[in-house]
């Protein structure tokens, strides 16, 4: 128990420090977040600077290729009725929203 304890603070803190050096910077936020694919597979699919673009949304892969395991759980509990209201951003607000690196149109 104690080794799973430390493991998941360990996680933790590279996803709040590492996330903010490493990476690349899709959306424009006020802070230095970034997505770094290493980071998402430790930490189950934390794409952090969709995060901070996105606070309110549950799914942090926001592209199809940003698998984000957490959301995956997420929608399991809501289809046997544990959560409800799942916030997601809408395409207009992910179309919308400032880019850094700018994303060919399909």
């Amino acid at each position: 128990m104690f080794v799973q304890i430390v493991a998941i603070f360990h996680i933790t803190f590279t996803v709040n420090s590492g996330s903010h050096v490493w990476g690349n910077q899709p959306y424009e936020t006020n802070d230095l977040s970034k997505n770094s694919w290493w980071i998402a597979i430790i930490s189950m699919g934390e794409w952090h600077n969709n995060h901070h673009a996105f606070e309110g949304s549950a799914n942090t892969g926001l592209e199809w290729w940003q698998f984000d395991a957490t959301y995956t759980i997420i929608k399991c509990m809501a289809m046997m009725g544990l959560v409800y209201n799942i916030r997601l951003p809408s395409e207009e607000k992910k179309a919308n929203a400032p880019r850094k690196i700018k994303v060919a149109q399909e």
